[in-house]
C-alpha cells in the first residue's frame, strides 16, 4: 500500500504542479492500515518520499522530536508515551502504563514547544474487553517530561500548544460546565475558560494552533475552521462532500493540510488507496489532493 502511496503522490503532484502546491516541510502520520502493525511515517512533501520513522501511533512532533503512543502491555489498549529523538532513539515517560487509572488507550498526544510538558486524551471504555465500546473522551493528562504527572482535567478533548507554551483544549460537553468550544488552560493545567463565541455546540477534532500564535484551527462538522484567540469567533474555510477528519496548518502559516475519513473508524480504509490526502489555501480558495495516506492523524513540520 505504501508504494501505490508514493506512486499517486508523484502522479498528482505532476499532474498539478503548475498550482501554488507546498513543496517544503514533512508530513508525519500513522500507518493505520488493517492487518499491519502501527507505524509512524514521514512524508517528504518536496519528493514524496516515505519511510518509517518508528512503530507506534498518534504521533506529534515538535522540533526534532515526536512524541507518540506506544504499547506497554499485552493487552491492546495498555498504552505509554514516548518520544523519539532525530536519530530514531526512543524513550519511554515513566509511570504512565496504567490501565487501572487510565481507563483506556491513551490517544493524540502533543508536546510543548519546549519539550517539557507532554498532554494526552485519556479515553474512557465501557468495557476493556469490548474494543469497540468506546463512550466519548473523559478528559485529559498532562505530564512532565520525566513522567510527573501535573494535572487531570475532566471534559476535554484533542489537546495544543501555542508557541508560548500555553495549552488549550477542545470541550466534550460530557462533564457539568464543560460544553463543547475552545478553551485555554492557566499554568497549572487545571483551569480553563472558554474563549470561543459560544457558537460551537459539537464535538471538534484535530486542534492546532496556528503559527502566528493569534488563531487556531480545528475540524467541525466535518470542515476546517479557523478561530482568532482574541476575538473568539470561528470562520470556516474548508468544507468538503466526504467529511474532513484530521488537518494541520503548515509552518509557516500559508496552507493546511487535511484527510478525509471517519476519525472514529479509521480501520477501514481501502486496501488499495487509502484515504486522500489534500492541501489547502491558507484562505480556503484552493484545495488540491496530493496523495493517499493510510491514515490520521496529521502533523506537517518543517524539513
Amino acid at each position: 500500500m505504501l508504494a501505490r502511496c508514493l506512486v499517486a503522490f508523484l502522479a498528482v503532484s505532476t499532474a498539478v504542479q503548475a498550482q501554488d502546491l507546498p513543496t517544503d516541510g514533512v508530513v508525519i502520520f500513522e500507518s493505520n492500515t488493517p492487518m499491519e502493525a502501527v507505524q509512524i511515517m514521514r512524508l517528504d512533501l518536496a519528493t514524496g518520499q516515505l519511510v518509517v520513522e518508528a512503530s507506534g501511533e498518534n504521533p506529534f512532533a515538535s522540533g526534532e522530536e515526536i512524541v507518540f503512543i506506544s504499547r506497554c502491555g499485552e493487552f491492546s489498549l495498555d498504552a505509554a508515551i514516548s518520544i523519539a529523538d532525530a536519530d530514531g532513539f526512543t524513550s519511554t515517560l515513566p509511570d504512565v502504563c496504567d490501565p487501572d487509572a487510565t481507563g483506556g488507550r491513551l490517544n493524540t498526544p502533543v508536546m510543548s514547544p519546549d519539550g517539557q510538558v507532554i498532554a494526552v486524551n485519556d479515553p474512557v471504555l465501557q468495557d476493556k474487553d469490548a474494543l469497540l465500546s468506546v463512550i466519548g473522551t473523559d478528559g485529559l493528562r498532562v505530564y512532565a517530561r520525566e513522567g510527573t504527572h501535573l494535572a487531570e482535567p475532566p471534559g476535554f478533548a484533542h489537546p495544543g500548544f501555542d508557541s508560548e507554551g500555553r495549552l488549550y483544549a477542545s470541550g466534550t460537553g460530557q462533564v457539568e460546565g464543560i460544553s463543547h468550544g475552545i478553551y485555554r488552560f492557566d499554568a497549572t493545567y487545571a483551569n480553563a475558560e472558554r474563549i470561543d463565541d459560544g457558537r460551537l455546540n459539537g464535538p471538534l477534532w484535530s486542534t492546532r494552533l496556528h503559527p502566528d500564535g493569534d488563531k487556531i484551527g480545528f475540524v467541525f462538522n466535518g470542515a476546517i475552521f479557523r478561530m482568532s484567540l482574541e476575538t473568539g469567533v470561528p470562520e470556516r474555510i474548508v468544507r468538503s462532500a466526504v467529511p474532513i477528519a484530521w488537518m494541520d496548518i503548515s509552518p509557516d502559516g500559508e496552507g493546511v493540510v487535511d484527510v478525509s475519513t471517519d476519525p472514529l473508524d479509521e480501520a477501514i480504509a481501502d486496501d488499495d488507496e487509502g484515504y486522500p490526502l489534500h492541501f489547502v489555501s491558507a484562505d480556503g480558495d484552493a484545495r488540491y489532493m496530493l496523495t493517499f495516506i493510510p491514515g490520521g492523524p496529521l502533523n506537517w513540520i518543517a524539513d
